[in-house]
């Protein structure tokens, strides 16, 4: 029986608007601090306690300070240099550059820097499942430093059907998709993160195209026949049979006077309206399940039960806990959920990178040969450059921080998903909708951790407005903002409400030909998220090539966190 609820619910996500940390600034600078508070008193002690010895611990202190303030939520210097350090080694040891296979530089020692895969995926690799009797699963297994092993499979929705729904119809689908999260988290379930995934392209208009094409050609070819018959009957006037001829000479009139007779007839210039506003959307969801604990013991028992090796074992649990969480998303109105292969899921990571293959069109993609070749760059990463026709990928973060901390309804990420303005295209380019993806991590932190946290959070908040109110401080709101989101998360994790918490990132990515199209698909996208309630999306400039591939099914983009996200996969 489904439960109806007569208003929409809203939620908070933002709120987040300051750190926590020590001193509010992050582990890294405070280590840095420490690090230069002991040199100075090094300095101090060799030196001696005279002016040399002071002016170099000073100087120590305040250009450390100074080097890794951030300031209006902009980089550090130092945090500005390191980066670039990195990325000068990065380009020098080939890391932002992979050739596929199929490529035609493949194998060159000038062009090609050997990978097997790209360099951001580390060590990632699908299960062999040969002779498990599980063969057609895909899993992959992954397993880089500070993310622990985990294991993924990835799942096409369907999503939510269209039409007109009221409010309560999306408050209950809501309500039923946060009831299906609540059951992932329990310590019952194996999955401790999912990712949802929307891809938004243009829509594939060519049946139709072809459909009006053969209308139209059958209606021109049955008045040529008639045409033919006119000019030779014997008892037409010669005025008919010279109009026959005339018009049987001409085939562009002939068509226009076919045309003209076919109820249709404006079907393809309405096409080549509609194209421009028509996308196609595809959903997919990412199941993650972490390697070691109780998954571990699970497939061992069944394993030594079935007398099956390991991984057979690892893949059954997998399987059974699949079909659970299948079942649990068409239950909250999802429609319908499959479970991917190894081709149609490698098709869907060539398509998200590439733009010139399809979503669904899997023939002949395997793990091997899926990846497409691309060229990282500084605005963009340069997908199959040798092609005639390359494309440029940017890739945006989403942080938290920047979701404005007002109430969201069900339908508030709507103008970023389905709600962005096409391209107007130029001379060489016709319009057409924007090409985007919009990831969205997460990891579900189990109650009792998330209740601690929250606890520590409205101490902390509450002890920061005492001191300023103690010391007469005028507040620019950020404090009481931060307080407002602990307490809100304190009442919502009361014992017995079953909620349990989450940490989640998004991730955006815009496509387009050029780097003129990429900046202009750059700003719609901006506009809408603007629109979204999102404060900002941090480009990631000479990172795109590798932040690219938190905008694919893989469960990643979810930086780790030492206090919840490793303790939530282990």
């Amino acid at each position: 029986m489904t439960t109806y609820i007569d208003e929409q619910r809203t939620s908070i996500l933002g709120g987040e608007v300051a750190r926590r940390d020590f001193l509010g600034v992050p582990p890294p600078v405070l280590a840095a601090w420490t690090l230069a508070a002991v040199c100075a008193v090094g300095s101090f002690i060799i030196i001696g306690a005279g002016w040399w010895g002071v002016g170099t611990g000073a100087f120590i202190i305040i250009g450390t300070v100074a080097a890794t303030l951030e300031l209006k939520g902009e980089k550090s210097w130092a945090a500005i240099k390191v980066h670039q350090l990195r990325t000068r080694l990065r380009r020098r040891a080939g890391h932002h550059v992979f050739v596929t296979p199929t490529d035609e530089a493949y194998g060159d020692d000038e062009l090609d820097p050997g990978w097997e895969i790209p360099v951001p995926l580390g060590k990632a690799w699908p299960l062999d499942l040969s002779g498990t009797g599980l063969d057609d699963m895909f899993i992959i297994e992954h397993n880089n430093p500070g993310s622990g092993r985990f294991y993924t499979v990835v799942l096409a929705l369907e999503g939510v059907s269209d039409g007109i729904l009221g409010d309560a119809d999306w408050a209950n689908r809501q309500l039923a998709f946060s009831t299906t999260l609540r059951g992932f988290a329990k310590r019952s379930s194996m999955i401790r993160r999912i990712g949802m995934l929307h891809r938004s392209v243009p829509a594939d208009l060519t049946p139709h195209v072809r459909w009006a094409d053969r209308e139209i050609n059958r209606v021109v070819n049955e008045r040529r026949t008639q045409l033919e018959q006119l000019a030779a009957l014997e008892d037409s006037t010669e005025a008919q049979r010279a109009d026959a001829l005339r018009i049987l000479a001409d085939e562009d009139a002939l068509r226009e006077q076919a045309v003209l007779e076919l109820p249709v007839a404006s079907y393809a210039d309405l096409l080549s309206v509609a194209s421009v506003e028509c996308e196609e959307h595809y959903s997919y969801a990412t199941l993650v399940f972490p390697a070691m604990g109780e998954l571990s013991d699970r497939a061992a028992r069944l394993a030594r039960r079935k007398d099956a090796s390991y991984i057979g074992g690892v893949a059954a649990v997998i399987r059974d806990e699949t079909i659970r969480a299948i079942d649990a998303l068409r239950d909250a109105h999802l429609g319908s959920v499959t479970m991917l292969g190894e081709q149609r899921a490698c098709a869907v990571f060539r398509a998200l990178i590439d733009p010139s293959y399809k979503l669904d069109a899997h023939r002949g993609a395997r793990w091997p040969s899926c990846f497409p070749s691309y060229i990282g760059g500084e605005e963009s990463v340069l997908v199959s450059p040798r092609s005639d026709t390359p494309w440029h990928v940017r890739v945006g973060e989403i942080p938290p921080g920047s979701i404005a901390p007002t109430p969201l309804g069900p339908l508030w990420l709507s103008p970023l998903l389905t709600g962005v303005t096409p391209a107007t295209g130029d001379s060489d380019t016709p319009p057409s909708p924007t090409i985007r993806t919009v990831s969205v991590v997460m990891d579900f932190v189990v109650e009792h951790v998330a209740r601690d946290a929250a606890k520590g959070d409205v101490t902390d908040d509450m002890a920061r407005q005492h001191s300023e109110a103690k010391k007469e401080r005028i507040s620019d709101g950020s404090a009481e903002v931060m307080a407002s989101s602990s307490m809100r998360r304190r009442m919502d994790l009361m014992p017995g409400s079953g909620h349990h918490g989450v940490i989640y990132t998004m991730w955006v990515s815009v496509a387009a030909r050029s780097l003129d199209d990429l900046d202009a698909a750059e700003t719609r996208m901006s506009e809408a998220a603007s629109n979204s309630a999102i404060g900002r999306i941090t480009w990631q400039t000479d990172d795109h090539d590798i932040a690219v591939f938190n905008t694919l099914p893989l469960g990643r983009g979810l930086a780790p966190n030492p206090k919840f996200t490793r303790r939530g996969l282990n």
